[in-house]
């Protein structure tokens, strides 16, 4: 009993720890969503800086071009009309160095419409970096009732547009709003569906109606024990068990972020093993519902012998 007891302990210390894992990625995640957009501001700024110059040394390279052809224009008469070689030969040392300074902003133009090109290209991949973390995080849920509908909405969107200030964002556009014509009890869900090149973000409010799925007392899932067993090959059918579990509830609808609030207390490890105590041979385990599921809300589950 002992050596059956501890293997479910120590699977539902798994269950547990992969649970915190979850949730210190969600840390990492919103961490790396302000180092991006702190890189993102800055490669905007730089971009922005980098626009402003070429556009100086745009206008610059002009100015020099019609200051050129000037200068060709005086050169070109003076070699029709006699005059002292001093004049002609100034002339000729301005064009010169017009031509050089032309060639060298030229170059520098050149330069710097490569930098810019560079701090474009850093631009997108930093968005999409920024993109693809925004997109695992929920931003906001809130639930609506028949009549609260437009005040449901409201709310939602006022509770992601904190959160997105709150990761240092740039604020946010809803880019889709669900139809609520005469609906049941449910949620509302703010998820991001993209960041525009400014770094707003684009969120797409969806609404997910409050229905059950499975009621108390079903079956989820079940599997043989072979009794006495060994710790490994208990926690290997437990692994499966709990696979099973959640694929039957992620095909069934049920939000990611409350499948993972979700599970098998201890308390239900600790029950099976004193129930599997001085058993031999075949028992059938089943995951079952503690109370009527919805996909809206955290799975309750529990663990029981089955016929």
């Amino acid at each position: 009993m002992e050596r059956e007891k501890a293997s479910l302990q120590a699977e539902n210390s798994r269950l547990l720890s992969d649970r915190e894992t979850l949730r210190a990625q969600a840390q990492r995640a919103e961490q790396q969503l302000r180092r991006f957009e702190l890189a993102r501001q800055e490669a905007q700024k730089r971009l922005g800086e980098l626009r402003r110059w070429t556009q100086a040394l745009e206008t610059r390279l002009r100015e020099l071009e019609q200051e050129k052809r000037n200068l060709e224009g005086d050169i070109a008469v003076l070699g029709r009309v006699p005059v002292a070689p001093a004049p002609d030969e100034s002339l000729g040392r301005q064009l010169e160095s017009l031509q050089r300074e032309n060639a060298d902003l030229r170059a520098r133009l050149l330069e710097a419409q490569r930098d810019s090109q560079q701090a474009k290209e850093r631009n997108r991949v930093i968005a999409a970096g920024l993109e693809k973390a925004l997109r695992m995080n929920l931003l906001a849920e809130e639930p609506v009732l028949p009549g609260r509908e437009q005040a449901a909405l409201l709310e939602v969107a006022r509770r992601a547009e904190n959160r997105v200030r709150l990761l240092g964002l740039r604020g946010m556009e809803v880019a889709e709003v669900p139809e609520l014509v005469n609906p049941g009890p449910g949620l509302l869900l703010a998820r991001v569906r993209g960041v525009d090149p400014e770094g707003r973000v684009l969120v797409a409010i969806e609404y997910r109606a409050r229905e059950q799925v499975f009621a108390e007392g079903e079956v989820l899932a079940s599997t043989i024990l072979l009794l006495p067993a060994s710790s490994g090959e208990l926690r290997r059918k437990f692994n499966v068990l709990s696979q099973v579990v959640e694929n039957r509830l992620s095909g069934a609808g049920w939000i990611p972020e409350k499948l993972a609030q979700g599970g098998i207390p201890l308390e239900e490890f600790a029950n099976l093993a004193a129930q599997l105590s001085g058993r031999r041979g075949g028992t059938r385990v089943g995951v079952v519902a503690l109370k009527d599921l919805y996909p809206t809300e955290p799975p309750r589950l529990g663990l029981r012998i089955l016929p």
